[in-house]
C-alpha cells in the first residue's frame, strides 16, 4: 500500500496527465475547426470555377 506522499505524488501525476491531454484535445479540436472552414472555402471556389467552366462551355 501506498503512504499519504506516494499517493498524492501518483494523484498529481495523473491530474497533470489529464491536463496535458485536455490541451492536446483542445488543439485538435481548433485545427479540426479551421480544416473544416478551409474545406468549406475550397468547396465553394470549386463549385465557382465548375459554373464557370460550364457557362463558358455552353457559349
Amino acid at each position: 500500500m501506498m503512504n499519504p506522499q506516494e499517493k498524492t505524488k501518483q494523484i498529481e501525476i495523473a491530474y497533470s496527465a489529464v491536463d496535458r491531454a485536455n490541451d492536446l484535445l483542445t488543439k485538435i479540436a481548433l485545427k479540426t475547426a479551421q480544416l473544416d472552414r478551409d474545406v468549406k472555402k475550397l468547396k465553394n471556389v470549386l463549385s465557382e470555377r465548375l459554373a464557370e467552366q460550364e457557362d463558358q462551355q455552353q457559349k
